[in-house]
């Protein structure tokens, strides 16, 4: 048998401010992805998290962030750290279905480079 334990973490506290910076830096990096056209509003405060949505602008498809308002040393001294969620889930990030609308599909086609002439 195998017994699995869940202790869950701590999410309740913190600050909007560092949450918000927290929620600008996932905007960053959506950004540094190349999905330039994703803004971020705040929704709510909900269990201690703070929700902010992620839309994008073309598709008009929404994500959203559930995040703790800590800064990375507060995070650092939890037994159990707090959990972010992205879209529901904490081992998820960003990625290009986030911003298709359900009736639109992409493929992706690898192409070797040629070595060039010396």
């Amino acid at each position: 048998m195998i017994i699995m334990f869940n202790a869950g973490s701590e999410n309740i506290g913190g600050t909007f401010e560092q949450a918000k910076n927290n929620a600008k830096m996932w905007l960053k990096s959506i950004h540094n992805d190349g999905f330039k056209e994703v803004v971020m509003s705040f929704d709510k405060v909900e269990d201690g998290n703070y929700i902010f949505n992620f839309t994008h602008l073309v598709t008009g498809v929404k994500s959203y962030l559930r995040i703790h308002g800590f800064t990375n040393e507060e995070y650092q001294q939890f037994k159990y750290p707090p959990r972010t969620y992205w879209n529901g889930c904490s081992v998820s990030e960003p990625c290009a279905e986030d911003w298709l609308t359900n009736d639109f599909n992409y493929k992706v086609v690898y192409y070797k480079k040629e070595k060039e002439n010396e």
